[in-house]
């Protein structure tokens, strides 16, 4: 009888270190992902942009009002990560955390199943993934929250008044953070991210072996399904053909081989190379001023923006880079 006993009373306390180890684990990645965001917020913006109005359905006014106030989530994530880690009142800490991870379940799930390709800003910069490889982590990591919910312990715990000193202080530097990068860059909110003078950021570009980050690019913003944009082939052809002129390359959201793609090409043959960035990019990008854009980019950095009634003829385009170089 002693020994069978004592065999539960280990196994109990295995689970209950099981399940305060997830509690960690869950709350070091609630920490990483509201740093990640508190010091990027502006990218973490245009991220959610597309999940606030496309899978909660908010209209183009009330969406990216949600989409800014969904920037403190920074500051709870990185407050609720500390409260777990230090295991400050795990009652509620622990609840907040569960209902948080099936919200964003919901998200993910909700856009794998209607097929929408925005990849998850969970983690802002430091890890992009699509919604179906974010709906798997959400699902694991919801398994382990319950878990902790429902076996918590007392193992491992920081002494209640430091605990608490360090939540609130940690609550304090997220929030100053956040503001701190946030409020300087409110403009890119309503002019979007292709500005002169503004540093290209978290351009993933695949399709192409062009590295962006690299040398000087003539960039434009284009779909092929876009009249104007079709129209605007021969002379981006002409562009191209210049001598002096740097590479042209022609981003859009569709994927290099899909149908649109090829169709684009075999009917018009443009002469330089197409590539496919993220939804999220391209929105962030053409947002407030429609496409085709085209740009000059050196080294990720824009030093010159044309829009689509103001591309420059050859004369033009020849008298820029011979005046920049």
């Amino acid at each position: 009888m002693g020994s069978e006993q004592n065999r539960q009373r280990v196994n109990s306390r295995r689970v209950l270190v099981a399940a305060r180890i997830c509690q960690i684990l869950i709350g070091i990645v609630f920490l990483v992902a509201g740093a990640a965001k508190s010091w990027n917020p502006v990218i973490f913006y245009w991220e959610a942009l597309p999940f606030v109005q496309g899978i909660l359905t908010l209209g183009p006014s009330i969406g990216p009002a949600v989409s800014r106030a969904a920037l403190l989530m920074s500051v709870i994530e990185f407050g609720l990560g500390l409260a777990l880690v230090m295991n400050w009142r795990p009652r509620w800490t622990l609840r907040i955390g569960v209902a948080l991870m099936a919200f964003f379940l919901f998200l993910t799930v909700s856009a794998w199943s209607k097929g929408f390709d925005a990849r998850c800003g969970c983690f802002g910069t430091l890890l992009q993934r699509g919604p179906g490889e974010a709906t798997i982590e959400n699902t694991v990591m919801l398994a382990m929250l319950l878990l902790a919910l429902f076996k918590q312990g007392s193992v491992f715990t920081t002494p209640e008044g430091l605990a608490r000193r360090i939540v609130t202080g940690g609550l304090l530097v997220a929030l100053t953070v956040a503001g701190a990068r946030f409020f300087p860059e409110m403009g890119r909110l309503e002019a979007g991210d292709l500005q002169v003078g503004l540093q290209l950021e978290s351009l993933e570009v695949s399709g192409t072996d062009v590295d962006i980050y690299r040398g000087a690019y003539l960039v434009q913003l284009f779909s092929p399904t876009c009249k104007h944009c079709k129209e605007k082939v021969p002379e981006m052809n002409r562009l191209s053909a210049i001598p002096g002129v740097p590479q042209v390359v022609a981003l859009s959201p569709f994927e290099t081989h899909s149908t649109e793609i090829r169709h684009f090409v075999k009917q018009l043959q443009p002469r330089y190379k197409i590539a496919q960035i993220s939804f999220t990019d391209f929105a962030r990008l053409v947002h407030g001023h429609g496409f085709p854009r085209m740009a000059y980019v050196r080294n990720g950095e824009i030093l010159a923006v044309w829009e689509t009634n103001q591309f420059p003829t050859r004369s033009q385009i020849k008298q820029f880079f011979q005046s920049s170089s």
